[in-house]
């Protein structure tokens, strides 16, 4: 998440257009394969810029700072478990990005 952190902070224009308007839907993978290695996940930095967009965009930036501080309390931040948290952010990218 750090890595997706970064972008959204710093310019991130690329990715909202790749978000916009060439989203890989095909290659969205689980949030567990996020956890375990970013290095096994075809566009990661995508991925990572996406998860914080969506924590940012549905549970504010105080959220991300709490996870930033505690990624392993993410159950407590946000009132979700991890499986309620995945399927949310697969709706909010299928929502959000790419007109298909």
């Amino acid at each position: 998440m750090n890595e997706g952190v970064t972008i959204y902070i710093g310019p991130h224009r690329i990715y909202e257009y790749v978000c916009q308007h060439r989203f890989p839907f095909e290659l969205i993978p689980t949030f567990q394969d996020m956890e375990q290695s970013d290095s096994s996940v075809q566009a990661a930095d995508l991925f990572t810029y996406a998860l914080v967009d969506f924590i940012v965009n549905e549970y504010g930036l105080e959220a991300l700072n709490h996870l930033i501080r505690s990624p392993d309390s993410l159950e407590d931040i946000l009132g979700v478990n991890r499986s309620e948290f995945e399927k949310q952010w697969q709706q909010y990218m299928n929502q959000h990005y790419t007109n298909r």
